[in-house]
């Protein structure tokens, strides 16, 4: 059944390589349902005219009780996923009011998702029949693929963006420190230093900005590429700082030989 996976994959942070235990394996029971409903081969009569077995349809309450246990299963494993990704979130220590302010929208989001789950857990339990389990499958995934993977996307790039935040301050400390070190140095006045420092200033600068947009992406709830591209900007204008800051540090010392 295509809306049934072998395998529910973590919605939470995760490293590119999967381990199995990131994983909720569902792949036995898959195989024990394929079995239960595959048709047995049909009988053919000798004048050419087909006729289906007559063991041809599965005991109904096993199938159901089957369907049920994966559903059950998916769920679960879903849920305990989207608990992990809520307490990630929350445990993010944060100091300014605009990102926590994001911080809060985003664990709201999320608790709304886990309340989903759970609820889908309490309708499966209610299941009575094949075709009510199938139609309840088709909805799980259809909430699942359009709801909770791009606010789980989401929420992995809120996690990336408090990680550029600590460069970006990091960045603005060293800044500051070469600043220091030109006023210390009586180097306000070389030419070459100032437009040193003004192009490591302004690479700064283009970095917070993509950050700041990548945060109000977040905020927006828009499509998470969005905030992860502004956030892949961002880090390249980091990039390009740290090069800049040892351009000025050079220029400096060659200033100082003078």
């Amino acid at each position: 059944n295509p809306t049934e996976p072998t395998t529910v994959k973590a919605a939470g942070p995760a490293d590119s390589q999967q381990t199995e235990e990131n994983l909720c394996v569902i792949k036995g029971k898959l195989e024990t349902l394929k079995a239960l409903t595959q048709a047995p081969p049909s009988v053919k009569k000798l004048s050419g005219e087909t006729l289906p077995a007559a063991s041809s349809t599965p005991p109904k309450n096993q199938e159901l009780s089957l369907r049920k246990d994966i559903l059950t299963l998916v769920v679960r494993c879903a849920g305990n996923e989207t608990e992990s990704l809520l307490s990630t979130i929350r445990d993010i220590p944060l100091v300014g009011k605009d990102e926590q302010d994001t911080q809060q929208i985003i664990t709201n989001s999320i608790d709304r998702a886990l309340r989903t789950y759970r609820s889908f857990e309490e309708d499966i339990a209610a299941l009575e029949t094949v075709e009510g389990a199938k139609a309840h499958a088709v909805q799980i995934a259809e909430w699942r693929e359009s709801q909770h993977l791009p606010l789980a996307e989401t929420a992995r790039n809120f996690i990336l963006w408090t990680n550029n935040q600590n460069l970006i301050e990091k960045a603005r400390t060293r800044l500051l420190q070469i600043k220091q070190s030109i006023v210390a140095l009586r180097l306000t006045q070389n030419e070459a230093v100032q437009l040193s420092f003004e192009r490591a200033r302004t690479f700064l600068l283009r970095a917070d900005d993509e950050h700041i947009r990548a945060r109000q992406s977040i905020e927006r709830s828009e499509v998470p590429d969005r905030s992860l591209d502004h956030l892949k900007q961002s880090l390249g204008e980091l990039y390009r700082t740290y090069g800049a800051f040892l351009e000025v540090t050079d220029v400096m010392r060659k200033a100082l030989q003078e």
